[in-house]
């Protein structure tokens, strides 16, 4: 587990790589609706090909 402005966000290790919990991490941004912070950025992620 790794602490981030005073948010616990789940960690696992599979196959010697390190994952962390989105759904920890959009806590951060949105307490109440945390998949919606998901669901936005896969979105931009299917969205933004320049990158």
């Amino acid at each position: 587990m790794i602490t981030v402005r005073d948010v616990n966000i789940r960690t696992i290790q599979k196959d010697g790589v390190d994952y962390i919990s989105l759904t920890d991490f959009a806590k951060q941004k949105n307490i109440i609706d945390p998949n919606g912070v998901i669901a936005r950025l896969c979105d931009y992620q299917r969205t933004d090909l320049s990158r």
